[in-house]
This record gives structure tokens, sequence and C-alpha cells, in this order.
């Protein structure tokens, strides 16, 4: 048992990220979102450097998010683990829901 908290579902989605760099220099991009949690997602892909601490906004479906980068991964994968900073429903909800064989509420 790993200790998380939250269920995780592994995934393949496309999704439009921008917000600045490392280097405070503006970016946006399409990334892969591969892991997917009530609070937050994991990102692969990314072309840019970003740095804990950052805030950028996340597009999927016609919904956007502001999220936290918690983490970056190797440069050569561009993984980056963030956490959602909007309060309340989860832009992924439904996707989780089908994922996992439970019908979405609301």
């Amino acid at each position: 048992m790993d200790g998380r908290r939250h269920l995780r579902v592994k995934t393949f989605l496309q999704a439009k990220i921008w917000g600045l760099d490392a280097n405070s220099r503006p970016f946006s991009q399409v990334a892969t979102i591969i892991n997917i949690s009530d609070p937050g997602i994991v990102l692969s892909g990314l072309r840019c450097t970003l740095k804990p601490g950052a805030v950028v906004d996340v597009q999927y479906d016609g919904s956007v998010a502001e999220f936290l980068v918690v983490w970056t991964g190797t440069d050569a994968l561009g993984e980056v683990g963030m956490q959602r900073v909007s309060p309340g429903t989860c832009m992924w909800d439904s996707y989780v829901a089908r994922a996992c064989g439970v019908e979405a509420t609301g």
C-alpha cells in the first residue's frame, strides 16, 4: 500500500496548458494527462520547464482550472505533478466515473 488518500486513474488525455515557465516566459501547449486523482493530475510531454509553486491554467473538454505545480520529473519525459487550486467540482469527475465504471452524479 502506498498511502495515497485519493483514487488515481491512469489515462491518456490531451489538455491545453498555459502560464509562465521557470524563466517567467509565457507558454501555451498541449500535453498529455497520464494520471488523474480528485486533487490533481500528472502531465507528460511538457516542452517547457516549470518550477514547483508556479500556477498554470489547464483546459480539458471546455473546462478551465488553475493548478499548482507540486513536483517536476525528468526533463526527458516532461512530467509534472499538479494540484488543483480552484475549489469546486473536479473537471475530471465524469471521466473518472466512466473509467471506474461508476455513474457520475450531478
